[in-house]
This record gives C-alpha cells, sequence and structure tokens, in this order.
C-alpha cells in the first residue's frame, strides 16, 4: 500500500522502484498542476549508511 503523504506531499501515484528503494508522484503546495515532485523513498537498510546518505544527497 503506498503512503498518502511523504514529508510535504501529497502522494499521486507509485512511478516505480529499484534496489535502492521505491519513488512516488508527489504533488505540494495547492495545486494539483503546479508543484508536481518525484520523491525518492530509500531501503532502510541504506538510511543507516553515513556515506550512503551523502552521495544521495548531493
Amino acid at each position: 500500500m503506498n503512503p498518502q503523504h511523504i514529508g510535504p506531499y501529497t502522494v499521486l501515484r507509485r512511478l516505480g522502484g529499484g534496489g535502492m528503494g521505491l519513488v512516488y508522484l508527489g504533488v505540494g503546495g495547492t495545486g494539483r498542476a503546479h508543484g508536481l515532485a518525484a520523491v525518492k523513498v530509500i531501503r532502510p537498510e541504506y538510511a543507516e549508511d553515513r556515506q550512503f546518505r551523502r552521495r544521495f544527497a548531493r
């Protein structure tokens, strides 16, 4: 089941996934036509890896 919200984004649908995690289409702000974003959620085992987090942030 997909989450309804990720951070400030309302999840519209799942776009895909891979070895590092899942990607969702989200919308922020007040309108569906503006503020669209691909929101990536990494797997928990990568969240604990400090080097991975640094690379991901770049």
